[in-house]
């Protein structure tokens, strides 16, 4: 549904009973509506937005409602070290007073924050709670690999240094929606390649992968996500059914510990 009418042609929303998801990108797009579509139950009562993208919004903002700003950017990898998406302390500032609750998804963000005072680092909440009540059975295939995603030269020296181990299909830059959903289903699972050196996770494209009942292969995520428990090696090669034994662990271990519905009945009023 477009807000053009009120905010620009660029935004977009989603509703799940009283609850909308709205975002300013294609790729938020797809996200807010991949959880705008969760089973949320009772919470869907709550009149809340949840803001996908928190930076992207400044001054219009939808009538009165709880606001949530939901922060996809990565500062920090596992290390400590600085990413290239670290925003200045005014933006941090301007995050914390414009939303009543700010969910990082990167808890490797933290630091970030430390500056503000108490009465606003009480907002701001971390974790990647992105994950439906239940995810779709292991979905495997025998298909070539998947990656979609901007290029840049660490992608490319990747991708070409796999070409001799791995089948993967590049997908054109822009590729959303119906058209990628197609193609995750007919493939062997989702290849996960960082944009910077560095020890994160792209939860994004995690949830999309698992919201299919597919696999990720992996550049190394950050804690408590495993190789060889949760995800693969850009060079492995399992087997299907090792490929449902990870899927599996990754639905018990890590989703089920992050769910959507977890983190809104914690910061919707009763």
């Amino acid at each position: 549904m477009s807000l053009s009418s009120f905010f620009g042609k660029d935004w977009t929303t989603a509703r799940n009973g009283n609850l909308r998801f709205v975002a300013r990108h294609p790729i938020l797009s797809e996200i807010a509506d991949q959880l705008a579509s969760f089973d949320l139950g009772d919470l869907t009562a709550q009149r809340a937005a949840i803001y996908v993208g928190a930076h992207s919004f400044t001054k219009r903002m939808l009538p009165p409602r709880l606001k949530i700003g939901l922060q996809t950017e990565h500062f920090y990898d596992q290390t400590g070290a600085k990413l290239w998406g670290l925003p200045s302390r005014a933006a941090i500032l301007r995050w914390a007073l414009q939303y009543d609750v700010l969910l990082d998804v990167s808890p490797l963000n933290a630091p970030a924050y430390g500056f503000l005072p108490d009465i606003l680092r009480r907002k701001i909440k971390f974790g990647p709670h992105l994950f439906p009540d239940s995810l779709p059975a292991y979905a495997g295939s025998s298909g070539d690999l998947i990656f979609f995603g901007a290029m840049n030269d660490q992608r490319r020296a990747q991708i070409s240094a796999l070409a001799p181990l791995q089948n993967i299909k590049l997908l054109p830059y822009g590729t959303h929606g119906a058209a990628l959903q197609a193609q995750i289903a007919k493939s062997g699972g989702i290849v996960n390649l960082h944009f910077s050196a560095g020890v994160y996770s792209e939860y994004p494209r995690i949830l999309t992968a698992a919201l299919a009942g597919k696999v990720i292969w992996s550049d190394p995520l950050a804690q408590p996500l495993i190789c060889g428990q949760h995800y693969f090696a850009l060079t492995d090669k399992p087997s299907l059914a090792e490929q449902s034994a990870v899927y599996d662990r990754f639905c018990s271990d890590f989703a089920a510990k992050h769910r959507l519905s977890d983190f809104l009945r914690a910061v919707l009023p009763a």
